[in-house]
């Protein structure tokens, strides 16, 4: 039984699937029983049907024969599984590290625009809270059903070529970068339309590795506004 738990930061082998299937539930410490590992992996793939948003549930017993910290790790993961749909990044790695002590909460992308910070340390209290009682399947199933109300009402579908409502995903082709700002980089895409494309504090380190590459590219992006674009992922 975990005695204490520490919240390290923001952001699998009993594999619950089926051969060819994906897995989305990864009890490697062994926290869960069969029954719950069953009814839990369930919930994640009817949630993963009716949205095609991911949830992934990834246990350890311990990190001794990995050099990265519980956070190092956790991000390989949600990569390494390739949590969420191409592109879109709608995935959400939930990663335990039983030796350590750890909770981690990694999200993709898209996932950033809906689950702000105060959000996401939110629902880390949540599994702590169980989690600190050894009850870690209560947990998993209150911070799991707290992630799907949060993303509740959202769609992650692609809109028709010519729906440009609010909301609306389209995949886009960056055609000329006119300026790069602090939160925002104003790009024109193929049709000839202007757009300040915005991405979130997280985004930063990566926005200003690929921004000189953006020309040419397919990205992702949800309509904010009438001029504005939340940047969700390159589709390569």
């Amino acid at each position: 039984m975990l005695k204490k738990l520490v919240f390290v930061s923001i952001i699998f082998l009993f594999g619950s699937c089926q051969k060819g299937q994906k897995s989305y539930l990864y009890d490697n410490a062994n926290l869960l029983t069969d029954v719950q590992r069953n009814q839990l992996d369930g919930k994640l793939r009817e949630y993963k049907k009716n949205t095609t948003a991911e949830i992934v549930v990834f246990t350890k017993e311990d990190l001794r024969n990995y050099a990265e910290t519980p956070a190092e790790y956790s991000k390989y993961l949600l990569n390494d599984l390739k949590v969420g749909k191409k592109g879109i990044n709608n995935g959400i790695l939930i990663f335990i590290s039983l030796q350590e002590k750890a909770v981690e909460l990694r999200v993709g992308y898209g996932v950033e625009w809906v689950l702000n910070k105060k959000e996401i340390e939110d629902i880390v209290s949540l599994f702590l809270f169980y989690f600190r009682e050894g009850k870690f399947y209560e947990g998993l199933d209150s911070g799991i059903n707290k992630i799907k109300e949060k993303l509740s009402g959202i769609s992650w579908q692609l809109c028709d070529q010519e729906d440009y409502t609010v909301g609306c995903i389209k995949k886009l082709q960056i055609k000329k970068v006119i300026k790069v700002e602090d939160q925002y980089v104003e790009v024109q895409i193929e049709d000839g339309r202007l757009y300040n494309m915005l991405y979130t504090d997280f985004m930063h380190s990566l926005m200003s590795h690929i921004v000189d590459d953006l020309v040419g590219k397919d990205i992702y992006v949800r309509l904010k506004g009438k001029n504005e674009i939340l940047f969700l992922g390159i589709d390569q």
